[in-house]
């Protein structure tokens, strides 16, 4: 987007992305998280999920094997594995400290993203250099809704440490 928040596609087949998902007890949403990702009109170049000590005696870590089985093709996924539950941040972390490419984004195992999320932000990201970090309002869909139209324009406002 320029400055007066009009778009201007870059279109890569793929974006430098890494995405992150940490995942505990998160066999009932991780597919869904995972088939948002999949289905990005500008898919990443690495998803990465970050199993965080589930305790339940390796299901959730058997699936996500599975995940990476199933999709691997489709994009690279790797399986890490924390062992013991240290929470969402410290699986962010080291799913960060692993991540292979230079833009990241943060997904959670219980949510899903808009089909245009990484197109939208990773070519707003290369368009403003100046810019750190970036995000967006979430939204709550429920399944039965369908994908919500986007606006034609967006703004963007700084955002300070506070």
């Amino acid at each position: 987007m320029n400055d007066q928040g009009q778009r201007h596609v870059l279109s890569p087949i793929s974006a430098p992305v890494s995405v992150i998902i940490p995942c505990y007890q998160c066999r009932g949403t991780i597919e869904r998280a995972l088939r948002s990702v999949l289905r990005q009109s500008v898919p990443p170049e690495e998803v990465l999920m970050i199993e965080d000590g589930s305790g339940d005696g390796g299901r959730t870590l058997s699936l996500l094997h599975h995940l990476k089985q199933r999709h691997q093709g489709k994009v690279e996924i790797k399986v890490l594995a924390l062992r013991e539950n240290r929470g969402a941040a410290a699986a962010r972390n080291m799913g960060w400290e692993e991540a292979r490419r230079p833009f990241v984004a943060f997904l959670d195992a219980d949510d899903a993203w808009h089909p245009r999320k990484i197109e939208i932000q990773y070519n707003w990201m290369k368009g403003h250099a100046e810019a750190a970090l970036s995000g967006h309002p979430r939204l709550f869909v429920r399944e039965d809704e369908g994908i919500c139209a986007l606006p034609d324009q967006w703004s963007a406002r700084p955002v300070s440490a506070k």
